[in-house]
């Protein structure tokens, strides 16, 4: 009786084909026939899509018969796919994917972490495009690009803190790189909030942050301190004038910059009784001044001395005295 020994169980890649073996006899017949290029010969090829086992059986010369079986195992192909396209700021990183193999391999492996698992970080310096390489076992292999873009991160810089007078301007100067948009904040008492370099007016002490951005979202910030001082030269008091009633320079009033309210303005003679009590007015205003009378009646020139209370647009207190000259 003949022993009939055939191809081990093999695992077979989805689309190939394999040439089965069966030795022991001297006639073969392989079932069923699906698939197969012969079924009366010895070594037939096969290319089944789906799982399969086939029999042979062998005759020898004195017509005894045995058979055996082989098994096809048919390894289908999975679907494979990789995460899109990734960007990043300069300095920054982002983190690649593929799916569905069971090794992996990324090129160039420049800037990754690991270019043979199947999510590397990556990190390069400029913008790279890479080649995702996935395989399935030893039957498949799928290739994919993925491109990971490096944007500029942009720069700014502004000057150390500054110090204004209140009711003064200062303009803001940034010097940027890699910008596209700008935007201060708070956009309080400026020209602009979003122009480089904007007029600054501030009525007290402010923090002004620049937020620039860049390409791909990318930003940047910086922050100058704008320290806004009460001082008693912004409001003027002449020591002289002359209410003759010619329209020019016929009352004494303060003027100037930078002052929210008058609080206190009085005026004193020599002996110290008051003559002129102007609390509450407003600055720049002649109609609020004193034009040189006392209840009603014209004063002889002489020299007068003044008090004056006010509060800055900052919020600080200032007081000034002196003395004025009646000329007529």
């Amino acid at each position: 009786m003949p022993i009939i020994t055939a191809t081990k169980d093999t695992n077979l890649c989805d689309g190939a084909s394999v040439q089965l073996n069966a030795s022991g006899a001297l006639l073969y017949n392989w079932s069923p026939p699906l698939a197969l290029s012969c079924i009366n010969c010895q070594s037939p090829i096969t290319n089944p899509v789906n799982d399969i086992t086939y029999s042979v059986s062998g005759t020898d010369v004195n017509g005894c018969t045995d058979s055996t079986s082989v098994a096809i195992h048919i390894i289908k192909k999975l679907p494979t796919s990789v995460g899109p396209d990734a960007s990043y700021c300069k300095g920054g990183s982002a983190n690649l994917s593929a799916q569905g193999g069971t090794s992996y391999l990324w090129l160039p492996p420049t800037g990754l972490d690991n270019n043979q698992i199947a999510d590397p970080s990556a990190s390069p310096d400029t913008s790279t495009a890479y080649k995702a390489i996935i395989q399935q076992g030893t039957c498949f292999i799928d290739t994919y690009n993925v491109h990971v873009t490096v944007y500029p991160e942009p720069t700014v810089q502004v000057p150390n803190g500054q110090t204004i007078i209140s009711g003064t301007s200062l303009t803001l100067q940034a010097i940027v790189q890699n910008g596209l948009t700008y935007e201060w904040s708070p956009a309080t008492d400026l020209s602009c909030s979003n122009c480089l370099s904007p007029v600054a007016t501030p009525l007290k002490s402010t923090a002004y942050t620049i937020l620039v951005t860049g390409s791909g979202g990318c930003t940047a910030k910086a922050t100058i301190t704008i320290d806004v001082k009460c001082e008693a030269d912004q409001i003027f008091l002449p020591n002289t004038f002359t209410p003759n009633g010619d329209g020019l320079n016929d009352r004494f009033y303060p003027s100037g910059k930078g002052i929210s309210a008058i609080k206190i303005f009085r005026v004193y003679d020599r002996w110290g009784e008051l003559i002129y009590d102007g609390g509450n007015i407003p600055l720049n205003n002649p109609d609020y001044g004193w034009d040189g009378t006392y209840m009603g009646k014209q004063l002889k020139p002489d020299v007068y001395v003044y008090f004056l209370s006010a509060v800055c647009e900052s919020g600080e207190p200032i007081e000034l005295k002196g003395d004025v000259s009646i000329i007529r």
